[in-house]
């Protein structure tokens, strides 16, 4: 990538960072009601399985990277992915490795190791959307956007363990975290 380029995806992810710390804690986009329906952050449903959003062309290749992010914060980025990680200073107590891995196909899901690692303070996941234009987003505008953490391995259909908030901030999808391990953006 380009250092223009490089520099402009930099400062949309430092706007959206901004605009996301000054937003209420309520998801933006349709939600669904409290006649049974389940919300995005609401895990007290959690068994039935949400549906992994699909990119607009499949990835033709596994995308990875890898990083070593300290105390002092840092970001991580998937560049032809969409996606980066914002980690605030604090998040981690000490300098560790973190790896984020795209893998190829189309299902919209990601895997950030090392599992199991804990974070003192959340970190932001941004998700360029344009990404997934033209397929799943289209078709199921009506259901709301989640971002879910599961276990085993990527389907078009996964058993959520955790399901976090999702906004939706022009073309970029935000959620936080607060562990890592395998994650998809669904809807449900």
């Amino acid at each position: 990538m380009h250092a223009n380029a490089r520099g402009s995806v930099t400062a949309l992810i430092l706007g959206a960072m901004t605009v996301f710390s000054a937003c209420s804690e309520t998801p933006m986009g349709p939600q669904n009601d409290d006649a049974g329906g389940r919300t995005s952050g609401d895990n007290s449903s959690l068994g039935s399985a949400v549906q992994v959003l699909e990119r607009s062309a499949p990835r033709r290749s596994t995308e990875q990277a890898s990083r070593v992010i300290g105390p002092e914060g840092g970001v991580i980025r998937l560049e032809k992915a969409g996606l980066s990680i914002f980690f605030p200073p604090g998040a981690l107590e000490e300098a560790t490795e973190i790896t984020l891995t795209a893998p190829a196909g189309r299902l919209l899901g990601y895997e950030f190791q090392p599992h199991g690692l804990r974070f003192e303070t959340p970190v932001t996941v941004y998700q360029d959307l344009a990404v997934v234009v033209g397929t799943a987003l289209d078709r199921q505008a009506d259901s709301p956007l989640l971002a879910a953490y599961f276990e085993g391995p990527l389907r078009p259909s996964v058993e959520p363990k955790e399901i976090r908030p999702f906004r939706v901030l022009g073309a970029l999808g935000v959620f936080e975290i607060e562990h890592f391990s395998g994650y998809v953006i669904a809807t449900d």
